[in-house]
């Protein structure tokens, strides 16, 4: 589970909250709800000291051919921040 914190950044960001939210009135979503978000190709990937998330163009792709994956961590926080960085205005 993410942390408040996490959670507010995203509602906050404009991840789609559902009309039943969670604590606070703010909604935590799961591991898979922030990997449908963030679309097709998500990796996902254990570092020595927490998770990294990063996108793929197409599936096949190694991690790091695109240079760019955020960090958490827990594999939850990962994604959040790539979704963050893919959603940035």
């Amino acid at each position: 589970m993410i942390t408040y914190e996490q959670a507010k950044k995203l509602k906050d960001a404009g991840f789609p909250q559902p009309k039943t939210k969670g604590f606070l009135d703010i909604f935590a979503p799961t591991l898979s709800d922030l990997i449908k978000k963030c679309g097709k190709y998500v990796n996902l990937f254990q570092l020595e000291d927490g998770w990294g998330a990063s996108k793929s163009q197409n599936g096949f792709d190694l991690v790091f051919t695109l240079g760019e994956h955020t960090v958490g961590s827990t594999p939850e926080e990962a994604v959040a921040n790539l979704w963050l960085a893919i959603n940035k205005k």
